[in-house]
């Protein structure tokens, strides 16, 4: 069943992730939440949303331990927070977002899912919040550091409105579960898997 949900879970974040870009020099909109159309032989809802949380000033990085208080120099890749919203037949809906970062901090991640439920209003329980855990991502919760608030502010912004866009995005889906055994295609370190 877990082999099952991760399967799952990671088809629709790579979904998330073919979703259309915003370009990170334009102005990202955020969609008004429409009216759910009729499901119509369909299973629950689905929308995708996706918004650049690229930091817009040089900002503290995580992730390099004892190397406190490094900043950024440079953009090498874009940052995103992609989001997935489903909704059963019931009206239940989960938000499910995931942040290009090093970890989900406890307080930015409270303030966004206190700011998407006041938004949406899906049910704080409801809203998940994870990360991508990469190395090379700014750190959101430096206290020595000015940029790391601005940050984490930005964070908050465009995570509630991926959440938002999501919602907006939601049409009738239908889910389809399969697997296959992948051989010696996993590495992990020096362990084949």
């Amino acid at each position: 069943m877990k082999r099952m949900i991760c399967i799952l879970l990671t088809v629709l974040f790579l979904l998330c992730g073919c979703t259309e870009q915003a370009a990170p020099d334009k102005k990202q909109e955020t969609q008004k939440i429409p009216a759910l159309p009729s499901l119509q032989g369909y299973d629950f809802y689905a929308g995708f949303g996706r918004m650049n949380i690229t930091p817009e000033e040089p900002v503290p990085m995580g992730g390099y331990g004892a190397a406190e208080n490094r900043i950024s120099r440079a953009i090498l890749d874009e940052l995103y927070v992609t989001g997935i919203a489903l909704t059963d037949k019931q009206g239940q809906t989960v938000l499910l977002l995931n942040w290009d970062g090093v970890r989900s901090y406890n307080e930015v991640q409270a303030a966004a899912r206190n700011r998407i439920s006041q938004e949406t209003g899906v049910a704080i329980e409801n809203i998940y919040i994870g990360c991508t855990h990469s190395h090379s991502c700014p750190e959101m919760t430096n206290n020595k550091v000015e940029s790391a608030g601005r940050y984490a502010e930005l964070v908050v912004e465009r995570t509630t409105a991926c959440a938002v866009n999501a919602m907006a995005d939601r049409k009738p889906a239908k889910m389809h579960v399969g697997s296959i055994e992948a051989e010696g295609l996993n590495f992990v370190r020096h362990y084949s898997v």
